[in-house]
């Protein structure tokens, strides 16, 4: 009983570590502090993201990355953590109350054209 015990106390204090509070996919757990997003690939694969404004999703003319050659291919290499300032998807007269990472893999075709799996989506509260 002892021994049960404390594996349910030690489970406990690791379960503890983990930030609940950080949005998460099966490829990537972002979180917000000091103004900035921290976007952390917890995937073996590179991962492809587009951060943005909640507020002005609208407005956006939105194209998924599928070049990884093309500069505006923004991404997190495998096990890697980018930091990200709220000045750079903020937009002017917005409240920065929360922001929407989208992400997706990119897959190799044949003929080496790329396409990407599927479009994944966090909301992140700012605040």
């Amino acid at each position: 009983m002892r021994l049960l015990s404390s594996a349910l106390v030690a489970a406990l204090v690791l379960a503890g570590c983990h930030n609940p509070g950080a949005p998460s996919s099966d490829l990537l757990t972002v979180s917000a502090a000091n103004r900035s997003l921290e976007i952390r690939n917890t995937s073996t694969e590179k991962v492809y993201y587009f951060v943005a404004d909640k507020e002005k999703l609208a407005l956006l003319d939105f194209a998924v990355c599928n070049d990884p050659t093309k500069s505006f291919c923004t991404f997190v290499d495998p096990g890697a953590t980018k930091r990200i300032s709220y000045s750079e998807f903020l937009a002017d007269g917005s409240s920065g109350s929360e922001a929407v990472v989208y992400h997706w893999l990119l897959i190799r075709a044949p003929g080496g054209s790329y396409s990407y799996d599927s479009i994944r989506q966090l909301e992140v509260n700012l605040r």
